[in-house]
């Protein structure tokens, strides 16, 4: 019998816990599904079927003791999330930069990789350089396999990470579908879930991180997002949305060729042609969701910056969020983004060479999927630096 059933998984779990409370039985209906998609269209090899199983294990672990805390802690709940900046990009248009240099501004609370993956205890901020959670994992995140990865996508065990790791929690995420082909996983996750009940999660393992390690406001990042600007914006009504716009064709082939990467740790049989068009559909409907959502709700704020901008200028083009977001834009801010900037420039750890054309993408039906996002925003197609 397989091990990558919603039961076996609970049991796995509890038994590294010790504990039997999830907080409610949300969480079994989206596992099961992504359990589900996985195994019947994901072509997973041995490694992957390790990974997806430790995967959702580890993410029923932390329900188990996120719940835990909260129920001995219940003022956790009281915590106030004051009006968060929150990147909500399309995939591979600087995000992780854009999060590294909100990061440099001690008044912002970024979501650090270390906490992301495993977030309870939750942190203190008298012991937080110390935490044993960062030897922990520092080794996998400068393994050889890790340090060829930074060439295409930047990290650091102490640096900021993205938010699919709380709502993976929830499994309340389209991002496995970068990992494993899982197409009815992502068309549940963006038709059918509850993403206002994945977002209120998210809000309370924010709540928890935050309970101990307070700082003025949360800076967060995580390109799903675009999908989601309807429910983010019901669960944090007051936050500021950062956008940066690249052209789809670099942002397209960048993405196909990551996930490419990706999938074939987790399967011999990746097809690229498919990659090709599950990331043309996730990124068309981003683009979708997030123009009616504007149309919607004109008095939202959102700082809009150009892909080349935010290459050539960054530390100005922070400044333009600070200005949507109304708040001042301190010298101390910055000046460390500066320094962040001019010692991390783009192509430190090497060039991500891709071709579009590898993955089956027609450029006719690349400006019909996105042809609106590009006239709106007045986006080049092929036409963006590399």
């Amino acid at each position: 019998m397989s091990d990558l059933t919603v039961d076996r998984l609970e049991t796995a779990a509890r038994q590294r816990t010790q504990t039997s409370d999830f907080g409610g039985d949300e969480h079994r209906e989206p596992l099961g599904v992504l359990l589900d998609s996985a195994l019947t269209e994901g072509r997973m090899n041995e490694a992957g079927r390790s990974f997806l199983f430790n995967t959702a294990r580890d993410n029923l672990v932390n329900r188990l003791e996120i719940q835990d805390w909260v129920s001995r802690h219940p003022e956790i709940r009281s915590e106030i999330i004051t009006p968060p900046i929150i990147v909500a990009s399309g995939p591979r248009t600087g995000t992780t930069a854009a999060g590294f240099l909100l990061g440099c501004d001690p008044e912002n609370r970024c979501l650090l990789s270390w906490e992301a993956r495993k977030p309870c205890p939750p942190p203190d901020q008298r012991t937080i350089h110390e935490d044993p959670r960062i030897a922990q994992m520092r080794p996998d995140m400068e393994s050889e396999q890790s340090r060829a990865f930074r060439r295409i996508h930047i990290g650091d065990v102490e640096g900021p990470d993205e938010c699919h790791f709380l709502l993976s929690n929830a499994f309340h995420s389209p991002h496995f579908t970068h990992l494993i082909n899982t197409p009815s996983q992502y068309a549940w996750a963006t038709r059918e879930c509850d993403m206002i009940w994945g977002y209120e999660y998210h809000r309370l393992q924010l709540q928890l991180l935050q309970w101990r390690n307070k700082r003025e406001r949360w800076a967060l990042k995580n390109p799903p997002h675009l999908l989601y600007n309807e429910e983010i914006h019901s669960v944090y009504p007051d936050a500021t949305f950062v956008h940066i716009h690249r052209d789809p064709v670099e942002m397209l082939g960048s993405i196909c060729s990551l996930t490419r990467i990706m999938r074939r740790r987790n399967s011999d049989e990746v097809d690229d042609h498919e990659i090709g068009r599950h990331m043309l559909e996730m990124i068309a409907d981003s683009m979708d969701r997030t123009l009616d959502f504007r149309d919607r709700h004109p008095e939202v704020r959102i700082a809009d910056i150009p892909y080349q901008e935010f290459v050539e200028t960054p530390v100005r083009a922070m400044s333009r969020v600070y200005e949507a977001a109304g708040l001042p834009f301190t010298e101390f801010a910055e000046e460390a983004m500066a320094r962040w900037a001019s010692q991390n420039p783009a192509g430190l750890h090497g060039i991500h060479e891709y071709d579009l054309s590898e993955f089956g993408v027609e450029y006719g039906e690349l400006r019909e999927r996105l042809g609106r996002y590009c006239h709106r925003f007045d986006v080049p197609l092929a036409g963006s630096p590399p």
